[in-house]
């Protein structure tokens, strides 16, 4: 096995076992898990792991959703450092219709804060800073 795709299974181990925590808490309630991973490498180049977290909620006749996406990606060189990227998506829409507001952030979480504390803390993070994506442009 390359050295890159023994440190991908490494932490992909840790990655689902520290998500399958959270999932497990009464802090993932109201929230909808989609994996996305490519964990072999039929298809795909690099192996990624990654994981779309949403929060759907109605307002009046639109939806406000604010999307976390987690992502680990294969190391191409020993020695790099392990990190997530965590792109945050906050949108306002109407079902069947384009995004009325459609603002996104992107951030780096490293493995070893995954590894010593789980998702929580930066999760709670990422979805506030969903939530004041949106009140960013309200009246």
């Amino acid at each position: 096995m390359p050295p890159g795709e023994a440190r991908f299974r490494e932490v992909e181990r840790l990655l689902d076992r520290r998500l399958s925590e959270f999932r497990q808490s009464p802090a993932s309630a109201g929230l909808s898990f989609h994996e996305r991973s490519g964990r072999n490498y039929y298809k795909n180049e690099v192996l990624f792991w990654l994981w779309k977290i949403v929060q759907d909620t109605p307002v009046d006749v639109e939806v406000e959703r604010i999307s976390v996406s987690l992502e680990y990606t294969e190391p191409r060189n020993v020695g790099d450092a392990d990190v997530l990227t965590v792109l945050v998506q906050s949108e306002v829409f109407r079902q069947g219709q384009i995004s009325r507001i459609d603002r996104r952030h992107e951030d780096r979480l490293s493995v070893a804060q995954v590894r010593d504390v789980g998702f929580r803390p930066a999760l709670q993070d990422a979805f506030e800073r969903g939530r004041n994506l949106l009140v960013k442009d309200a009246p």
